[in-house]
């Protein structure tokens, strides 16, 4: 090893000299020859390999003792039995990454030429074979030329290889990512929402009262509070509790201040609670909004402390985050009056202050749009809400790096963009694409841009920074292929449909074929056609058999009930109505066949100008399918319900029922289920850093699954977009529950408080009313 690397030192130094001696014969194409890896062969031996030939058009580099492999590595599926030692199996492919080593002293050099100040060989310059099949030239050197390429190591059965891994296997997951755990009955979801079940209000007065009622998960239901104590330690203690976000009062949003509290002090305890402890210049309302961690919770305080609260509220641009008001004379009679009888402080606003809450977004980031945030009032910290005037970071250093239309490649979208061809296990092997605007991440690869190439910090040029970029993206994709299991940022289906259908439909298409739903000898090879009753009834019927495991019982099923008045061509077109009919119908077969359930919906038929159309038998089914997005409208007003129907339309709608028991009313997780639905790292929030959370117990509707990556999307209530959410802390409101035994008794137990908290209304106790 001395020897090699005085020898490799040696070189080194003559390179620059012999770069630019005269009389080198050039030389443009090698062919390699090197001993194919044995089953049972470990990776060290691999890795110590010698190519036993590399001719060129001067002769055999080897022999002439000039040529050898400087280093080699090895790419596939391993033996692993022994982590110690990973060996080669037989059938199997591996890639080798080669780099050869010449003598410098040679008379022969590799084409090459100067780029940047460095001497560079790539494939425009070199072509490699290895044992007579051509090689991928990398990115070298002329004394260090490389090189990729595939070889089988002999013996085995051959064809495709079984799954060394089915973590991201389709079929494997199918049945986990289709199923809706934890679903709640309507009866035990409404028990335990706190937006069916608020308390009015509740006076604090006595410091050894501390509101009894509303703990655990009966934190959820306080509304409003009127805090009537001059004790400063109660009051205090108080102020501190509603920054508490882990474990306070999640739907607590209006707290009156009494005469005999201080409000100045009140509020510097809420606004130094809202501190991070651990991070100085991070505050909680950056990443929650509930509680008076925003400004749709508000402060009321006597107007006869008006002044010195205006001054406290100027002495700091990121308070108050919350809305302050003033009221007069007595607090219990203000607040029956509500908020629209109080006033706000400030008199004259000064809008530069960048308070970061969720209702002060104006929008979230896409790869389509900016972030920004409305600017608020420096004294006060009203909400400007001038779509001109925004911000995008609290930090300007940061808004100086922000790049825009970056894409978030995380959707699996089986699209012929995204292809890249099969792995060694015979799957489908595909790049993911954004989830915003559904670019591919091999397509971006590929198309770089200056912008691109200047983020990348790269020396260069745009094509060289292009070319290694395509190289690299090259060498992944040879590794997926080598491989029997999705890679990072790839997916793997097991089917491909490579039938004539629009772009829009090349996903759905293929994982309907996934999905058993095509009987391709009846739909045949154009799915841009219009379907038949018969083509739309295979359909339906083996969605059904995709879903319950069984062939539907037809004298149950009677798909086509009262559709074309009993004069049944089977050969006859089908409409968007007829479709949707047969499809929704399979799917209430399904729900009552097996353990999937769907939500409950409001009909927004009216809302098409169209909706007249809508044959009577087909009002309940195009309301259901509208509704959960199965079927999309034409436009933004129109369902056009008696237009055709395309076979991969049918086709789409029957793949997106696949998983519509995830779509419709879900609640968030109840109070201690989920130790870390509510944290410092704000896990579950939408987007990852949209500060949008929600507390516990509340209801959301979750839109459509979309790109297939297993997110799911709820609206967020400050902007209206939709945003992505951790299903895990959702469960599905359906008329049918599953594992919520350990619920029944909280549901119980907050029945228990409701009907106490009724029965006391019509009476006061000591220490509150």
């Amino acid at each position: 090893m001395k020897n090699f690397l005085t020898l490799l030192i040696a070189m080194l130094l003559l390179l620059p000299t012999a770069m630019h001696g005269a009389g080198k014969k050039v030389v443009t194409s090698i062919d390699i020859t090197i001993p194919l890896p044995k089953d049972g062969m470990g990776i060290e031996d691999g890795e110590q390999m010698q190519i036993t030939a590399a001719k060129t058009a001067y002769g055999d580099l080897v022999q002439q003792g000039i040529a050898s492999v400087f280093s080699i590595l090895w790419e596939g599926e391993f033996n692993r039995e022994n982590s110690d030692s990973p060996k080669f199996q037989a059938g199997y492919t591996y890639r080798a990454s080669m780099k050869l080593m010449l003598d410098t002293q040679s008379p022969y050099i590799i084409k090459y030429a100067m780029r940047d100040g460095d001497y560079y060989v790539d494939d425009t310059m070199l072509k490699i074979t290895v044992n007579g099949e051509p090689a991928r030239v990398l990115v070298g050197s002329p004394y260090f030329p490389r090189c990729s390429f595939v070889v089988t190591v002999p013996g085995g059965d051959g064809g495709n290889l079984k799954k060394e891994n089915l973590f991201f296997d389709y079929n494997a997951n199918k049945e986990k990512n289709r199923a809706s755990n934890n679903v709640y009955t309507k009866e035990t979801a409404d028990a335990c929402c706190a937006s069916f079940h608020p308390h009015d209000v509740v006076t604090i007065t006595e410091t050894h009262d501390p509101l009894p009622e509303f703990e655990g998960p009966n934190r959820v239901f306080l509304t409003k509070v009127i805090v009537d104590t001059g004790n400063k330690t109660d009051y205090l203690k108080f102020a501190h509790s509603l920054t508490q976000y882990m474990g306070g009062y999640y739907n607590l949003k209006e707290v009156w201040l009494s005469d005999k509290v201080n409000a100045v002090e009140f509020m510097r305890e809420l606004d130094e609670g809202m501190k991070s402890k651990l991070y100085p210049n991070y505050y909680h309302f950056y990443g929650h909004s509930t509680m008076f961690l925003a400004g749709d919770a508000t402060l009321c305080v006597p107007a006869s402390q008006a002044a010195a609260v205006k001054a406290q509220m100027a002495r700091h641009s990121k308070f108050p985050c919350y809305t302050v008001r003033t009221y007069t004379g007595n607090v219990q009679e203000a607040q029956k009056a509500g908020l629209g009888a109080t006033k706000n402080p400030c008199t004259k606003h000064n809008f530069v202050a960048r308070l970061y809450t969720a209702d002060r977004v104006m929008q979230h980031y896409t790869c389509k749009q900016d972030p920004k945030v409305y600017y608020s009032c420096s004294i006060c910290g009203e909400c400007e809400r001038n779509p001109r005037h925004t911000f995008m970071f609290v930090d300007k250093e940061e808004e100086k790096r922000y790049v825009p239309g970056v894409h978030s490649f995380t959707a699996d979208l089986a699209t012929e963009q995204a292809y890249v061809g099969t792995n060694a296990a015979g799957e489908h092997i595909y790049w993911k694409s954004c989830k915003w605007c559904g670019l591919s991440y091999n397509y971006e690869q590929r198309h770089l841009t200056e912008k691109h190439f200047r983020l990348s910090g790269s020396d260069g040029t745009l094509a060289l920074y292009r070319k290694h970029m395509e190289a690299a993206l090259d060498m992944r994709e040879d590794e997926a292929k080598l491989s029997t299991t999705a890679q990072p940022d790839m997916f793997t289906l097991p089917a491909r449909s490579t039938v004539k259908k629009s772009t829009w439909a090349e996903d759905a298409v293929t994982r309907a074929l996934t999905d058993n739903l095509i009987d391709e000898q009846l739909l045949g090879d154009d799915y841009t056609l219009t379907a038949t009753r018969q083509q739309v009834a295979s359909i339906a019927k083996r969605l059904i058999k995709e879903m319950t495991g069984k062939d539907a019982n037809e004298g149950k099923l009677n798909l086509f009930a009262d559709i074309a008045g009993g004069d049944l061509d089977m050969n006859a077109a089908v409409t968007r109505q007829e479709m949707a009919t047969l499809i929704y119908r399979a799917m209430r077969y399904i729900e009552k066949n097996s353990k999937y359930t769907y939500t409950e919906y409001d009909s927004n038929l009216d809302a098409y100008t169209d909706s007249q159309q809508i044959k009577p038998w087909a009002k309940e089914p195009m309301a259901f399918m509208e509704a959960l997005e199965l079927v999309d409208p034409v436009t933004s007003t129109t369902l056009v319900p008696d237009g055709a129907c395309s076979i991969e339309l049918a086709l789409a709608t029957a793949e997106r029922a696949t998983m519509a028991q995830h779509t419709g009313w879900a609640q968030t997780v109840s109070d201690g289920e989920k130790s870390d639905y509510i944290s410092v790292a704000n896990s579950h929030d939408a987007l990852g850093t949209s500060n949008s959370t929600l507390g516990f117990y509340e209801r959301v509707w979750v839109y459509r699954m979309r790109n297939n990556n297993g997110k799911i999307e709820i609206k967020d209530k400050y902007t209206g977009q939709h945003l992505e959410f951790n299903r895990e802390y959702l469960h599905p409101v359906r008329w049918r529950g599953n594992g919520v035994s350990n619920v029944s008794q909280k549901v119980r137990n907050v029945r228990n408080k409701i009907n106490k908290w009724q029965k006391k209304n019509d009476r006061s106790r000591k220490g509150r009313t």
